[in-house]
């Protein structure tokens, strides 16, 4: 069976294509296939005669998808199912062909492929169980009945009915067939020439008796001849749209005959009198669509019976007329209202007009509400204090309230009509439900009303649902809880709040496995225009992740879920902390900075501080130190100004006197603090370096791409740079660490990387690449990718002793599902050829020539972390010496520098100065003794020296 995914169109045609090239179509938008990852749902409408213009009524990505529905009456039918799954059925609803907007009219009881409306029998047809059988539907209550078996040679994919009562089906043997409506019996029409996929609709233009047909295999609307079943393309419906529930609007009276009255209403008298007022519109157009010209008679209908016939001229084409009913005694009447003319009786619509003679029932109930709590639904409303068809209504004689909840047949009856709020503490699983609220008295059952979909939950189970929550301590799972993955295709919004006044929650995710089409956006705030956190996907948690801490005054987050339709995964667990905010609390968040510092040479540890604090607290009040496994204060740093509800880095200075391995943690000495708790980060593995280990930075930073060292465009991917020994200056040294600057917003995870190295005599890679055979392989392993800016570092499992000459570096990566973008490395430009890149989703021989593959003019920005064996020897990207003195003290003077860009970076790389000059000095007064790295460009020519802090 072909995959049943989305909504098609077909229309059969057995005229010329202008005959109605003019005609719009509706349809339900399921899916664009340009559009695969950013794709708006909704019902939509387009014409024939330019089908590549769809206009959507409305976005509905969201909700529940539609792939069956059918118009009939002046009404728009269609079954939707539940949001994030494709057959799993919901409710027959009214779509509103203007707003959009669902009204339910029951529960689905079966899942529906196409429908289609036969008018000589007014029956409403359907495809049941993904094209295996026909069946009817009640447009009133929902019921689907199956009525037989399609042939197994005749798999049903689309079906329409023309006003002959002849049905017509499209299988997906790509053939159309008649079927018996009540044998199921299967004759062939023709071919269609066109190879049917996924799921389809068609639909009849009644007027010009003209079928359409949308494939969405390939997206196109097409014409289909009645007689010999051959398929002739119209063109490409939107960006790929495929659509379900296709149809053209037609009413069916006499060509001429006016169409229905507008702004209808009947109402019984308000003091009780037996009399019913009943007002409306005349039309101004036939049931066509085109300028009325005659109008005869008004005819009003009581209970389905004919009761008065108003003469009109045409002269009231238009106009607003009414009549009073004064032959009623108590009791319940439905009224309606039908034009005449020449050509015949005219459109009625079929929404009757239902009124109380007498005591009208009750009107629904005020803000009626429902939350979740410890599984259960809690409900609230207000007495309703009128009549439900705005007849006479008397509150004292309210009898109480009947509640249905979704999959409960038999209401609950209160008959207390007093009450203003239920707890329904049946539920024994978690999920979604709907309540309705129906209050009666004795004349009857009133005004229903139902509040949206609820999420109920344990209370401290907490599921992705589109809602604002507000939560305490709990547990945080994707849309399929603790037992089961998310769905395909959902689009969810949720914001968690604290539930505790003057609190703030903590959040950190203990396990996350995210298809990587898929992702999860964190905003820090109460919705999606707050400030982005982070955009997550892959299979790992992330260091960002394990502690999520609000910045806003509401102490909130918003989370966006965005899953595709290819595959879906176990999802997120974390746990949710509802904080209540004390006075002056400071949190250590983080410590970041070089896993690698070099002995005897100044690090930067950069510790993320936030205030969960009600008060400012000032930079004096608090330091930052530097500690280590054995409780050893290594390094501090005083404290910033910080407001309530914020957050800052502050940078911790560590020089480190010999090498080995370390754990530190950052920890906040704030004596007023009031929750000391969380005054420490976790730990840090560092290893330092040697004495004289030193980054040598190739490039600037400045500019981004997405190819080299590593592609995301594909699974595989394979690069080699070429570095001029002009832009190392050292003449030998071992290469111990290599890293590239990066920034990344979907993050990778379990990648398989290998890294070769070697040296040349050849001034570029015009010749072509250099084998992986005839160099070192000096890293391979897995790595992965997190969000944010930082190094992609590599400590090298066998370090390469470099000899001075041109560095290449070779790198390859490897990973299923590592082909969705967002990752950006930064690169220099050359006038040389320096990398080849090549990627792929096979694997990629790294002993073959690149020659067919894409070469650059620029190399990728890196920095290899070495031990230096010419300790204190200069080392420059480019020629001369701008910058002296060398040691200098305070102050760095330029030599013959205009309009420089001046860089100055410690031992680790960090930028501790960064500016624009114009010749003259640049004040070093800030800087802590060690070695720097000064960068200097002029007229794009950079020179790099390393400098010596006295």
């Amino acid at each position: 069976m072909k995959k049943s995914l989305l909504f098609g169109v077909m229309c059969l045609v057995s005229q010329v294509l202008w005959a109605a090239t003019d005609v719009t179509i509706y349809g339900y938008r399921n899916y664009q296939g340009e559009l695969p990852s950013a794709y708006v749902a909704g019902p939509a409408k387009f014409s024939a005669g330019n089908v590549s213009d769809v206009v959507l009524i409305t976005d509905q990505t969201k909700l529940g998808r539609i792939y069956a529905g059918e118009y009939v009456n002046y009404r728009w039918y269609a079954q939707t199912t539940v949001s994030g799954f494709q057959s799993k059925p919901e409710n027959l609803v009214e779509i509103d062909m203007i707003t959009g907007e669902r009204s339910v009219i029951a529960p689905a009881s079966a899942q529906l492929y196409d429908m289609t409306y036969d008018y000589t029998t007014q029956t409403m047809f359907g495809i049941l169980s993904q094209g295996d059988n026909l069946a009817t539907i009640d447009i009133k209550t929902g019921k689907v009945t199956k009525i037989g078996d399609f042939p197994a040679y005749a798999y049903a994919m689309a079906i329409a009915c023309d006003l002959d009562g002849t049905l017509y089906m499209i299988s997906m043997q790509d053939t159309l067939y008649k079927v018996n409506k009540e044998t199921v019996a299967c004759e062939k029409v023709g071919f269609l020439g066109v190879n049917v996929a996924y799921t389809q609709s068609m639909c009849f233009d009644h007027n010009t008796h003209t079928l359409y047909w949308q494939n969405a295999g390939d997206y196109n609307l097409y014409t289909v001849d009645l007689t010999t079943g051959k398929a002739t393309q119209v063109g490409k419906v939107g960006k790929g749209d495929s659509m379900s529930s296709l149809f053209i609007p037609y009413i069916n009276v006499a060509k001429g005959a006016p169409d229905r009255v507008q702004s209808k209403t009947a109402t019984a008298d308000k003091t009780g009198l037996n009399k019913v007022t009943v007002s409306w519109t005349n039309p101004s157009e036939d049931a066509q669509g085109n300028e009325l010209s005659e109008l005869t008679k008004v005819i009003i209908y009581r209970n389905g019976v004919a009761i008065q016939e108003i003469p009109v001229t045409t002269a009231e084409i238009g106009k607003a007329a009414n009549w009073t009913d004064e032959t009623v005694s108590a009791g319940k009447y439905v009224y309606n209202i039908v034009c005449e003319n020449s050509k015949g009786v005219g459109g009625m619509d079929d929404r009757e007009m239902t009124v109380y003679v007498g005591l009208d029932i009750p009107g629904a109930v005020k803000d009626f509400k429902v939350v979740s709590g410890n599984k259960q639904g809690l409900l609230t409303w207000s007495i309703p204090s009128e009549g439900g068809t705005g007849g006479y209504y008397d509150s004292s004689k309210l009898s109480g309230y009947k509640i249905t909840r979704n999959g409960i047949s038999t209401p609950v009856v209160l008959d207390d009509p007093s009450a203003t709020s239920y707890t329904d503490a049946s539920i024994t699983t978690w999920g979604k439900y709907t309540y309705t609220i129906t209050p009666f008295n004795e004349a009857g059952d009133g005004i229903a009303t139902t509040y949206p979909e609820v999420m109920i939950t344990p209370s401290d189970m907490i599921i992705m649902n589109n809602e604002v929550r507000e939560v305490s301590d709990g547990k945080f799972y994707d849309t399929g809880g603790p037992y089961n993955d998310y769905m395909n295709a959902e689009r969810v919004e949720m914001t968690l709040k604290p539930a505790i006044p003057n609190s703030a929650l903590l959040i950190s995710f203990s396990s996350f496995n995210v298809e990587s089409g898929d992702y999860l956006e964190v905003y820090d705030g109460i919705s999606t225009s707050a400030p982005l956190i982070g955009k997550f996907t892959g299979e790992a948690v992330t260091d960002q992740m394990k502690k999520l801490v609000p910045t806003n005054p509401d102490g909130a987050f918003t989370f966006y879920f965005y899953s595709d339709v290819i595959e879906h995964k176990a999802g997120w667990v974390a746990d949710v902390k509802c904080v209540e905010r004390k006075e002056k609390d400071l949190y250590a968040v983080s410590v970041a900075g070089t896993s690698y510092p070099s002995a005897e040479a100044v690090s930067d540890y950069e510790v993320t501080v936030s205030n969960l604090g009600t008060s400012d607290i000032a930079g004096t009040d608090y330091r930052i130190q530097l500690i280590d496994e054995n409780n050893n204060v290594l390094a501090t740093a005083d404290g910033t100004d910080i407001a309530a509800m914020a957050m800052k880095k502050i940078t911790v200075r560590y020089t480190p006197d010999t090498e080995g391995k370390k754990q530190i943690h950052a920890h906040i000495s704030f004596d007023a603090d009031e929750n000391t708790e969380n005054n420490d980060t976790e730990t840090m593995d560092i290893t330092i370096q040697p004495k004289g280990a030193v980054n040598v930075i190739i490039g600037t930073g400045i500019n981004n791409i997405g190819m080299f060292p590593a592609c995301f465009f594909d699974d595989y991917s394979l690069s080699e740079m070429m570095v001029p020994a002009s832009q190392i200056n050292i003449s030998s040294g071992e290469i111990r660490q290599i890293s590239f600057p990066v920034a990344v917003t979907n993050s990778y995870n379990s990648m398989d990387i290998k890294i070769w190295i070697t040296e040349t005599d050849k001034e570029n890679l015009t010749e072509g690449n250099i084998f992986a055979s005839d160099m070192k392989l000096v890293f391979e392993g897995k790595s992965s990718l997190p969000p944010g800016n930082y190094d992609w570092a590599f400590n090298l499992d066998n370090p390469y002793n470099y000899s001075g000459k041109n560095l290449v570096v070779l790198v390859s990566k490897a990973g299923a599902e590592t082909n969705n973008m967002g990752v950006l490395f930064h690169y220099t430009s050359s006038p040389a050829i320096m990398t080849w890149s090549t990627s792929n989703y096979e694997p990629i021989d790294p002993d073959v020539p690149m020659g067919e593959y894409d070469y650059f003019n620029m190399i990728a920005d890196m920095k290899l972390l070495m031990i230096d064996k010419t300790d204190g020897v200069e080392y420059v990207r480019g020629t001369g010496t701008v910058a002296m003195p060398n040691p200098f003290s305070d102050v760095i003077y330029l030599k013959n520098c205009h309009s420089a860009r001046v860089t100055i970076m410690n031992m680790s790389g960090a930028v501790v100065k960064d500016m624009v000059v114009d010749g003259g000095t640049i004040d070093t007064e800030s800087l802590l003794p060690g070695v720097y790295f000064v960068s200097v460009t002029v007229n794009g020519r950079t020179t790099v020296q390393k400098m010596i802090k006295k």
